[in-house]
């Protein structure tokens, strides 16, 4: 997942919204983006993501194109992170690689990511409401090793004659040569799920039988932490702090992680806390069809 920038201020009243209080859209491309009044902002945004794939994660090796190669092309895509109710959170870029011009066989195999089931978040909401347990959901920043050789365009406005090349080089002989698993490759999901459900198992983390993408730490009802897992983002229900934050903790040693704690929402459902119960619902989904 993608370094997220601050929200700050810009011509707009609201951030994120037109001056008629209309939310403004996703930018389509970087043109648009550029034309957009809080385009220094997303600039921002753009830089993070790369500093966090190039520098952070190494995932970048320049090398000569060659007429073997199945280059795919690049680009950003920006998109306007809001709760229900359409207010700002931050503004997300990612960058994607073409994964529709990939070979089968040449640049990916394998392609199935196991996701949780909703029906298993709704149990254990109710899980919660009636043992009284509390609610976070976290947001992983997985950047895995790619199961086969993947080749990128240079990053759009980003294009640079590696250091030491020869002086008659030009920008479009290098391309990238993938070391982490980009948004866009085919097997992303995939190889980004293997990735946090075996280090899971490593800090104890055990699935259960119904549902593979539910997992358990711990003792229930005593003293427990369960994990749902939709590739790489969870939603956890837990009864003991400690444990909680040990987990956490283990996760954080491997993962960049983004904790939100009573959160108001997970894919698609809307959390309403009471002080008897838990109410979900998806207003804020239906309103935004």
């Amino acid at each position: 997942k993608v370094l997220n920038s601050n929200i700050t201020n810009s011509t707009h009243t609201t951030p994120g919204r037109a001056s008629d209080g209309s939310l403004l859209p996703d930018p389509s491309s970087k043109s648009k983006m550029l034309s957009y009044a809080d385009a220094d902002d997303w600039i921002m945004s753009e830089g993070q993501e790369l500093y966090s794939i190039a520098v952070k994660h190494k995932g970048f090796t320049y090398v000569k194109r060659e007429a073997s190669m199945n280059v795919l092309p690049s680009h950003f895509i920006y998109k306007y992170k809001r709760d229900p109710n359409g207010n700002l959170l931050s503004r997300n870029t990612r960058l994607v690689a073409g994964g529709h011009k990939q070979q089968y066989e040449v640049d990916y195999f394998d392609t199935y990511a196991a996701t949780t089931q909703l029906e298993s978040v709704r149990l254990m909401l109710a899980v919660a409401a009636s043992v009284n347990a509390k609610l976070a959901k976290f947001d992983i920043e997985t950047f895995s090793k790619p199961d086969t050789d993947i080749y990128i365009e240079q990053p759009p406005g980003h294009e640079i004659v590696p250091e030491g090349a020869p002086t008659n080089h030009k920008v479009k002989d290098y391309v990238v040569q993938l070391n982490v698993s980009l948004y866009g490759c085919k097997q992303s999901p995939r190889l980004a799920n293997l990735d946090v459900t075996k280090f899971f198992a490593e800090i104890g983390l055990i699935p259960m039988v119904t549902d593979p993408q539910a997992f358990i730490l711990g003792h229930f009802p005593s003293c427990f932490v369960i994990v749902l897992l939709f590739v790489d983002d969870g939603m956890c229900v837990y009864n003991n702090s400690d444990l909680f934050e040990q987990m956490l903790f283990k996760l954080r040693k491997k993962y960049t992680l983004k904790v939100t704690y009573q959160p108001k929402d997970f894919l698609s459902l809307e959390i309403e806390y009471h002080p008897t119960h838990l109410k979900l619902h998806q207003t804020g989904y239906v309103n935004q069809l």
